[in-house]
């Protein structure tokens, strides 16, 4: 992706590397496994020079709708993480919805709505219809953001 949509270059003008590191991860996994298994959650990732910052610069750091068709309907574009910006792994796989069983047995709280219904036209641009329960931690950033929000 990154390749096609970058105007100048080829391969040769990529940045080398895959674009994160981990942050003092033999410290947090060294020792007792009983300590370390617990310490995964707290595993921090940081942004650097390579794939993953290309890829999100010439991508704009879009995500593109589709809405009932092949087509782009909507597309966000999210502000792009600057170099050395830190992630904790835990914060990652809260939001990755096909975890939600291990969710559960972990004690982690769910970053991320399931959408019910999405709808989009050009005069009233999108709605989407969102499970009330695992919206509500998200709720007062989509006020201050502006958003309109209606119980069902």
């Amino acid at each position: 992706m990154t390749l096609l949509l970058k105007r100048d270059g080829g391969e040769e003008g990529l940045t080398k590397g895959h674009g994160i590191e981990t942050v003092d991860w033999s410290k947090q996994l060294s020792g007792d496994l009983s300590v370390g298994m617990a310490a995964v959650s707290g595993l921090k990732i940081r942004t650097c020079g390579g794939l993953f910052a290309d890829f999100v610069k010439e991508t704009n750091n879009r995500l593109s709708m589709h809405v009932r068709s092949g087509a782009v309907d909507y597309r966000l574009n999210y502000p792009q993480p600057t170099l050395g910006d830190e992630l904790v792994l835990e914060d990652l796989l809260a939001r990755l919805p096909d975890l939600q069983n291990e969710h559960a047995v972990i004690g982690l709280c769910p970053k991320y709505a399931t959408v019910n219904e999405m709808l989009y036209d050009v005069k009233n641009g999108v709605s989407i219809k969102v499970l009330t329960k695992s919206f509500e931690i998200f709720k007062n950033e989509y006020a201050v953001a502006g958003y309109n929000m209606q119980d069902a």
